[in-house]
């Protein structure tokens, strides 16, 4: 985290949904993107390290102090949701990794719901 100092920064606060564009394309990428891309991005805007996941991972252990309580009973279940943009690679990774029930899912209390195409279906 820059500008840190190395001290994890905790912010709670409430949100049903966050809405995010971050840093995703894999390193080994980086060098295809056109002009039109690296013109105007910044490379920190653009990679997200050697998978393209780093920000990704964090924005995931992160989302419990961003997001609101679940309330204690069903009824009183807040819907809560999280959309990235993030590379084609990634999807597949994603339901792996956050797979409802699997041991890292319930460890971050994020589960993996579905996937969507962009308007260019990508």
């Amino acid at each position: 985290d820059a500008g840190t100092n190395g001290v994890e920064q905790k912010y709670k606060m409430n949100f049903d949904i966050i809405v995010s564009n971050p840093p995703y394309i894999p390193t080994k990428d980086m060098q295809d993107l056109s002009t039109d891309v690296v013109g105007y991005e910044s490379h920190g805007a653009l990679c997200g390290g050697d998978d393209g996941l780093n920000v990704v991972r964090d924005i995931v252990h992160r989302l419990s102090e961003w997001m609101s309580p679940t309330g204690a009973s069903p009824k009183n279940e807040v819907p809560r949701h999280c959309w990235m943009e993030v590379d084609d690679s990634h999807p597949s990774m994603l339901e792996q990794w956050l797979a409802p029930g699997s041991k890292e899912s319930t460890r971050v209390g994020v589960q993996h719901l579905n996937s969507r195409s962009d308007f260019c279906g990508r």
